[in-house]
């Protein structure tokens, strides 16, 4: 095996690793009974894994994947009548093309509520992240730059991570009651309020 199909491999591996639960819960929304969604998981692991070759790495690897996984879904309710007689082929794809556009839709939501969340973090901790999530850094190279012990730095991002996530989660139910109630978010319902 030459370098780049070697990078290729390392590369999809770490993309599948990092998917995996998203795929599996995608799987297990459209399959609701745990040894269906284990079995088309495990099905969909290994044409993955068979397929890898064909993955350009420069691509969305989970569009990829949740495509082979919906296929694979497809495949198995065609060998499982009893799952065919629950839900008819149309209502599958209806169900998967609406839980798609959700989570893509939740996706946003969480990546705009990271952004507001992350402007409200003090400085210092803004810039350890920041030099965290370099690409290739290490928190030894962080702990090394700040002039700090590796094990203060651990503690902090613990930290920073978790007031993140409540702050997260937060946003977005916030987001959701909101537009339940039809007002619009926490973000411009502030500043309608703070006009004069």
């Amino acid at each position: 095996m030459d370098d780049v199909q070697r990078g290729n491999r390392d590369h999809f591996i770490s993309q599948l690793v990092a998917h995996q639960r998203q795929l599996y819960q995608y799987i297990s929304t459209l399959l609701p009974r745990y040894h269906d969604a284990d079995d088309v998981m495990q099905n969909t692991l290994m044409v993955l894994w068979e397929k890898f070759e064909q993955f350009d790495p420069g691509t969305n690897f989970y569009a990829w994947a949740k495509r082979i996984a919906y296929l694979q879904m497809r495949s198995y309710r065609r060998q499982k009548n009893r799952l065919v007689t629950i839900l008819d082929e149309s209502v599958f794809e209806e169900i998967a093309a609406r839980i798609e556009s959700s989570w893509d839709a939740l996706q946003g939501r969480r990546r705009d509520a990271m952004a507001r969340c992350a402007e409200r973090l003090g400085p210092a901790d803004r810039l350890l992240l920041r030099l965290r999530y370099e690409p290739g850094a290490t928190i030894e190279e962080v702990a090394r730059q700040l002039g700090r012990p590796a094990v203060s730095v651990r503690n902090s991002l613990a930290r920073i991570r978790r007031v993140l996530c409540e702050c997260i989660t937060a946003e977005i139910v916030a987001g959701e009651e909101h537009q339940a109630k039809g007002e619009s978010g926490p973000k411009e319902n502030q500043a309608q309020k703070d006009k004069p």
